[in-house]
């Protein structure tokens, strides 16, 4: 059955598509600003639920709007990870937020989907997604070869270095 509410995580989702569609990001480089935008909303829907975060777990004021926090943790990543694309973020969360009544609750969950999100944005700040590195080919077999037709350079080959959001690294 459907309603004529929308639910604002799938919302939020879309927009995050679009915005890697719009940016033309690499598969790798999705994949990581995805994980940064769901683990801000899970983590500010988990704070209003008491329940402990993944990644951050800050107090949630009681009466904070889940809607208000997952559309200001999702517009705050998505802002930081695309800031050519600030006026169409801009006017989903307006969007997202014309259905949340005025009031405590509203500006709460904003601000608590803000501080989550600024916390998850912190965290990720040095895992490596930007320290590139040269490619050196090589003939040894097991190592990376281009191919053809392209006979292309390797896709982010700095990116295996890159630290993962769930697997511990256990080098170092």
């Amino acid at each position: 059955a459907s309603t004529a509410q929308s639910d604002p995580v799938l919302d939020w989702n879309f927009q995050a598509l679009e915005a890697i569609r719009l940016d033309a990001d690499t598969p790798p480089e999705a994949t990581r600003g995805l994980a940064m935008i769901h683990s801000a909303i899970l983590d500010a829907v988990n704070a209003i639920e008491a329940t402990p975060g993944r990644y951050v777990s800050l107090p949630a004021v009681e009466g904070s709007s889940p809607v208000a926090a997952v559309a200001a943790a999702a517009h705050r990543v998505l802002s930081y990870l695309y800031p050519a694309q600030q006026a169409i973020f801009d006017a989903a969360l307006t969007n997202s937020l014309d259905d949340v009544p005025n009031g405590a609750g509203k500006t709460n969950g904003v601000a608590l989907g803000q501080a989550v999100a600024d916390a998850i944005i912190a965290t990720r700040a040095n895992d490596g997604y930007d320290a590139f590195v040269e490619f050196t080919n090589s003939n040894i077999p097991g190592v990376w070869h281009p191919t053809p037709p392209m006979f292309d350079v390797p896709l982010l080959s700095h990116w295996g270095d890159v630290q993962p959001f769930v697997i511990e690294n256990t080098e170092e």
